[in-house]
């Protein structure tokens, strides 16, 4: 009789071991991905190109309905430095491409070679420790936009001019600059610079200026001596 039981045993084992394996719903292979090997996929069939919030979350639902937040997969693809932010809400995959993940800061060796290399000095105004200036660090490509946090990507800033190109953007801030520069040279009567400065101001008008950002307002007198 216990032989009997060990053989019909054995048997039943064995049927449900057969019947797991053919199961598909069992086998590790049938498991649906990862809501983030989703959105990586969908960003590795759409290269180069600025995708928003709204069409990444459809493409991830329509793979994976059941995910409760598909846009944190999202985030921590770019938070690794594998997406480049374009802007709010709207990211982009650049093949091959691997940046600073976002929240990594300069380290401390690298923003001591930036200060070093600026005689620590604002690259702007030109104030800095010497003369009681407090000095920061500042990433020339913001890391949202992919700026890597090396040597090549900063340059020292006043706390002052900091936050003026936080507060409006590279090319606004720029043009702040130059607007500033422009108005001095008006008042100097010097048209040679005042055409130069107009030249530059046309040339990040090209590349940007302004932004949604207001930009300052800009005298209208007139030029020349």
């Amino acid at each position: 009789m216990t032989a009997v039981v060990l053989a019909s045993g054995a048997v039943f084992v064995a049927l449900a071991f057969a019947v797991g394996a053919a199961d598909p719903a069992s086998s590790p292979s049938a498991r649906p991905p990862s809501i983030e090997a989703v959105a990586r996929e969908f960003f590795e069939a759409n290269p180069n190109r600025d995708l928003k919030q709204e069409e990444i979350v459809a493409a991830i639902l329509k793979k994976r309905p059941d995910a409760q937040d598909p846009w944190r997969a999202v985030r921590k693809l770019y938070q690794e430095g594998w997406l480049i932010k374009v802007e709010k809400g709207v990211y982009k995959r650049v093949p091959g491409w691997k940046g600073t993940a976002d929240d990594e800061p300069f380290t401390p060796v690298v923003r001591d070679a930036i200060y070093a290399r600026d005689g620590e000095r604002c690259v702007v105004c030109g104030n800095g420790r010497h003369n009681g200036y407090e000095i920061c660090a500042d990433h020339i490509r913001p890391r949202h936009l992919g700026g890597r946090s090396v040597v090549e990507n900063g340059q020292t800033l006043c706390s002052e001019h900091n936050l003026l190109k936080k507060t409006y953007g590279a090319y606004d801030f720029y043009a702040r600059l130059v607007l500033r520069l422009e108005q001095e040279a008006r008042q100097a009567k010097d048209a040679r610079h005042l055409a130069m400065l107009q030249r530059i101001l046309a040339v990040l008008k090209a590349y940007g200026y302004p932004s949604t950002n207001a930009p300052p307002v800009r005298s209208e007198a007139p030029a020349g001596p």
